[in-house]
């Protein structure tokens, strides 16, 4: 059995956690780049989107998150229309995790927090919770964080909207086609990551940059650092942005990004 290239594959990449675990990156990325080399010989495109993963998963902790976001992206894009599959929904639930972590380190909590509640959807899919590949550690500083960040009303909004973004585009297509169907993902990796969307209110694209930070938790002092402005000339788009929203505070502003989903 163990003989068989499927197992090969398998084989490897479960050694190169292990070896990752142990610090030994060169080695890790060696048995990586041999699994999906394997998995594009054999057309195997579960077996690509978990090496994929696992070299993302390497690139995060290199502090390499440029890469580590295209390679996320390329594995959730091999499993297209498969990740719901018992054998491999655990995947892109550690890639939606990977990416949440990235979020959060370029100050986009709220993202974060839709991320992380997108993977807890697609780890407990048909009916029983898959926690492989969950580095704890890490999941629960950085939600930890986010939720300090966010405060609990919006962490919980946020949380809740994340399990829309699986509930809405997929679990329908699972239930029309049964619970060994394919299912595909509505949106596009990087649709997940950076939404696009036009200022509201009438907004430049500045003050909608900054409405953004502002509903993400961020004093204007954390903005200017971010955005590269002084602290005066945050606060004067802050006071532009209550006049174009007519509101007078931060919650204000917040609650009306949020109703108008403009994170």
């Amino acid at each position: 059995m163990l003989g068989k290239p499927v197992f090969a594959v398998e084989a490897r990449i479960s050694l190169a956690y292990i070896v990752a675990a142990l610090k030994e990156m060169m080695a890790a990325y060696a048995l990586l780049e041999d699994a999906l080399a394997l998995g594009k010989e054999l057309e195997n495109r579960d077996d690509i989107g978990h090496a994929l993963c696992g070299l993302g998963h390497l690139a995060l902790r290199q502090g390499e998150l440029a890469q580590a976001r295209s390679l996320y992206e390329e594995s959730i894009a091999q499993i297209q229309g498969r990740w719901l599959n018992p054998r491999i929904k655990w995947v892109l639930a550690c890639c939606l995790e990977g990416l949440g972590e990235i979020a959060f380190s370029q100050g986009n909590a709220a993202w974060t927090v839709q991320l992380y509640a997108s993977a807890e959807m697609v780890r407990a899919a048909h009916g029983y919770y898959s926690p492989l590949g969950k580095e704890q550690p890490y999941y629960k500083r950085t939600l930890a964080a986010a939720r300090t960040q966010l405060g609990e009303e919006s962490f919980t909004a946020f949380w809740t909207r994340g399990h829309s973004i699986i509930a809405d585009q997929a679990l329908p297509a699972q239930e029309e086609e049964g619970t060994g169907g394919a299912v595909s993902l509505a949106s596009s990796p990087a649709s997940l990551m950076a939404p696009a969307l036009a200022p509201p209110a009438g907004l430049t694209r500045r003050e909608a940059e900054v409405l953004r930070l502002v509903a993400q938790g961020l004093t204007n002092s954390q903005i200017a650092e971010q955005l590269v402005l002084s602290p005066h000339t945050v606060n004067v788009h802050v006071q532009s942005i209550y006049g174009k929203l007519g509101v007078s505070t931060r919650a204000g502003a917040t609650r009306y990004a949020f109703e108008h989903h403009y994170l």
